[in-house]
């Protein structure tokens, strides 16, 4: 599989410079691994945007730091501003392509709810990702979770349901029950829907994104990861 390509450069400033890169167009980062301490990076906003669009926190991203040969990484955590809804800093793992790793895969909602046409229920998701094992060039982007189960008020679907699939899920034999899905009855805010951004809900990044705050407190702290 092709790897997605983002070019970043070293952050020699750390400490409250979210703001001045935020006019520069620029976004705070750090990259490490579980060998690795973390390294202080800043990458382009709108590029970081539109390759995490595609990427998600399942595909392979490799990123190129200064004049350094390109490093496999996936994006293993962002801070999303809790207004605005853009990123403020991203966390990159690095990731050896022959070892396996955990990480969160979206699930994705296909099919329609019979129960949605025949009692007028309202579909509630409980969860929107699961941890899945794989190698990192093996991750699913997402796994499907078949809405036409529900077919009755009462019907659920359960982490349980997702063993059909091909995927190493890396959930507890005692959440196996745990509900994914459930149905409740109409209510008018309900009725009135939800909208999620494609992106898993970051918002594109404009003009005001100089107002972002720092996130380098946490920097200093964090030297080791585990996958």
């Amino acid at each position: 599989m092709a790897h997605l390509k983002l070019k970043a450069n070293s952050r020699t400033k750390v400490g409250h410079t979210a703001k001045q890169l935020a006019r520069e167009g620029l976004l705070p980062a750090v990259m490490y691994s579980k060998k690795v301490q973390s390294t202080p990076i800043q990458v382009d906003y709108k590029e970081f945007y539109h390759t995490y669009k595609e990427s998600g926190r399942t595909q392979v991203i490799d990123l190129k730091i200064d004049d350094d040969k390109a490093v496999p990484c996936i994006v293993h955590d962002i801070d999303v501003h809790p207004v605005k809804d853009i990123p403020r800093h991203v966390d990159f793992l690095v990731v050896n392509l022959k070892e396996e790793i955990t990480a969160p895969v979206p699930l994705e909602f296909v099919g329609e709810a019979p129960a949605v046409k025949e009692f007028g229920a309202v579909v509630n998701i409980v969860f929107d990702e699961v941890e899945v094992k794989a190698l990192p060039d093996k991750l699913p982007e997402s796994i499907e979770v078949n809405l036409e189960l529900l077919a009755d008020m009462q019907d659920t679907i359960t982490f349980e349901d997702l063993l059909t699939q091909a995927v190493d899920f890396k959930f507890a034999e005692e959440d196996l029950g745990a509900v994914i899905v459930s149905l409740t009855e109409a209510t008018q805010e309900a009725e009135e829907g939800d909208t999620t951004d494609a992106t898993g809900g970051l918002g594109e990044v404009g003009e005001d994104s100089a107002e972002g705050e720092s996130q380098e407190a946490n920097e200093s702290g964090k030297n080791t990861k585990e996958n």
